[in-house]
């Protein structure tokens, strides 16, 4: 039984005995009728409107009602008498009711407040990403623990306004460039503007830079009145020297195996002309199997260059408007071996159906595309190649008439490094299908695939169309 329990049944107890006391004294003591004060019936009543449910409170005033009638029976006293108290009475039991449904709403609205404030702050607290509350001055009201072990803010920089604890950390843009007030996110904010995955980089003592994604809004009451403004810093510093040791990596892979891959490949060329003047085959071909690999290696670095190049964003592209028919003719004309080449049939429907494009970047696209339907289709089948219009979109599409992909892995096909379970016993990266949405995507185009097992797959590539 809990204590507050315990102390409701004392306080009837003590109720029931001051009442009984003040109605039947009087007559244990054979003393004539006498009035009782309204205070006698009203203190109690008070105190238990305060301490009890209501309708507890309306029950303590029905026996005070009843036992006053009771006691004006033993000691006739005048009708007005009984009448004023008993409606003295009646009237502080309905205060007291109001009262007690007063508290009771209060307490329920109080004991609600404390659940959604320990609920926020448990789910502040959770958050594995710096999250602070801000004024309206833009003073810090609460970070969670993430914030604080990221920013590691002094008693004095959090008495500072928001403008120089702002400028203490030197931030930069992702380019190197500083950052104006104005496009802070936090105080665009707390100006009213909702801003999301913005990235600066800040600076932080003793010697430690920080590669924030900031995502804030501001606060608002339901009449609109602005309370302050909350944000998230999500922590990219890793990410970022990971990136920066990939990049590292790539460059070397591009120049310190390139520049003896390019001696090899230059060497078996050289070997192989020199060996068939001689008329020894067998030779000639083992140096065109050197070659085959070089190249073959040649392109997988090349794909990985070309993969980090076009996820930072670096490759600049040099568009302009460029009919697609003639482009295709091109394609198929040069792409592969000449048995390949056989085997590729071209459909264009507008010869004039022009987009704004880089021609170099969209070739590799394509050719990307047709390589792996010529290579996961058998050889006697042919690879359809065509362009048209759909709406304000030009659509290219190479059909082949391979195995299918299944369903379940169409959603991955595009992705870095996959490869469908048909293509697993074949050389390659798994970076074709991938660096071909890259350039699609930086074209503003998409590319999608159709595909059933047994009867083919379709790549498709959108462009929007020159207007």
């Amino acid at each position: 039984m809990g204590l507050r329990t315990i102390s409701r049944q004392v306080l009837i107890g003590v109720l029931a005995a001051l009442l009984a006391l003040a109605v039947f004294l009087p007559d244990v003591l054979f003393l004539p009728a006498m009035p009782l004060p309204v205070a006698a019936y009203a203190v109690p009543i008070l105190i238990a409107a305060y301490l009890l449910p209501p309708r507890w409170v309306l029950g303590i005033a029905g026996w005070t009602v009843a036992l006053e009638l009771l006691a004006g029976l033993n000691h006739p006293v005048p009708l007005w008498r009984d009448a004023a108290d008993i409606l003295a009475v009646m009237v502080i039991a309905y205060l007291s009711v109001a009262l007690a449904n007063r508290l009771s709403f209060e307490a329920a609205l109080t004991r609600q407040a404390e659940r959604s404030a320990g609920e926020l702050e448990a789910t502040i607290a959770a958050i594995a990403d710096g999250c602070i509350v801000y004024d309206p001055a833009g003073f810090i009201i609460k970070q969670n623990p993430a914030a604080e072990r990221m920013f590691e803010f002094s008693e004095e920089e959090l008495r500072l306004s928001f403008v120089e604890r702002w400028q203490r950390m030197n931030p930069e843009t992702m380019d190197g460039k500083p950052l104006a007030l104005e496009q802070n996110p936090v105080w665009r904010a707390l100006q009213g503007e909702e801003v999301s995955g913005m990235v600066v980089i800040l600076q932080r003592p003793p010697d430690r830079t920080l590669w924030l994604q900031i995502s804030a809004a501001p606060i608002r009451l339901p009449e609109g009145q602005l309370l302050g403004a909350v944000a998230t810093f999500t922590d990219l510093s890793e990410l970022h020297r990971l990136q920066e040791e990939r990049e590292d990596f790539i460059r070397t892979i591009s120049h310190d195996l390139r520049s003896p891959l390019s001696s090899i490949l230059g060497y078996a060329q050289l070997l192989q002309r020199q060996l068939r003047q001689q008329g020894r085959e067998r030779e000639a071909t083992m140096a065109a199997a050197i070659e085959t690999s070089s190249q073959r290696m040649n392109s997988m670095i090349q794909d990985l260059v070309d993969t980090a190049r076009l996820e930072k964003g670096t490759i600049a592209l040099e568009r302009r408007p460029l009919a697609l028919g003639p482009l295709l003719h091109d394609i198929v004309e040069r792409v592969g071996v000449p048995a390949d080449r056989a085997r590729l049939r071209l459909h264009i429907a507008d010869e004039t159906l022009a987009a704004s494009v880089d021609p170099a970047r969209l070739e590799r696209a394509v050719v990307n595309l047709i390589t792996n339907a010529l290579k996961y289709s058998p050889p006697d089948r042919p690879v359809d190649v065509a362009v048209e219009r759909h709406g304000e979109e030009a659509i290219v599409s190479v059909a082949d008439q391979g195995p299918g992909i299944p369903a379940e892995e169409q959603p991955y096909l595009f992705q870095r490094y996959y490869r469908a379970r048909v293509a697993r016993q074949t050389e390659g990266l798994g970076l074709g299908l991938y660096i071909a949405r890259l350039i699609v995507e930086a074209h503003g185009g998409r590319v999608w695939v159709e595909s059933e097992l047994g009867k083919g797959s379709t790549f498709y590539i959108a462009l929007p169309t020159d207007s």
